[in-house]
């Protein structure tokens, strides 16, 4: 077995072993889990799509397969023991975006062109709002 080996099956045990968690000191933060960056016809996704179409279809696979999947398992582990799960989420309060940092202004800018609209969401905009599949719960968000 090589070394390579060797420190691959212990990545692979030490990913096996059940997560410790000190529950005074615990919470999940999920972030970014909005429509936004996990659905395939989000302004997002349209905007690499006219870029060069196919080009999200890998992302928005592992979003659906990996991501997705692995946030529901995390959440079930800390609502099992009634840990906090808590979401943020970035978008604008403002419509023409001013209150966006540069980086996202460049992607409206880009959008304008690309899509005719801006594409970052405004706050409490479906796109804005968390994917649907791990969406805060009413009894513990």
């Amino acid at each position: 077995m090589t070394d390579h080996d060797k420190v691959r099956e212990l990545i692979l045990s030490k990913e096996q072993m059940p997560i410790a968690l000190d529950a005074t000191r615990s919470a999940l933060i999920v972030v970014d889990v909005q429509r936004f960056f996990a659905s395939p016809d989000s302004p997002f996704a349209q905007v690499f799509g006219r870029i060069a179409p196919g080009m999200m279809d890998g992302y928005f696979e592992r979003v659906r397969s990996t991501v997705l999947p692995n946030i529901r398992r995390l959440q079930q582990c800390f609502r099992s023991q009634n840990l906090p799960v808590i979401f943020c989420s970035f978008g604008s309060f403002l419509a023409d975006g001013q209150d966006l940092p540069a980086w996202l202004k460049d992607f409206d800018q880009l959008s304008l062109s690309v899509l005719g609209r801006r594409a970052n969401p405004q706050v409490n905009d479906s796109t804005w709002q968390v994917e649907e599949s791990i969406a805060p719960s009413p009894v513990n968000s």
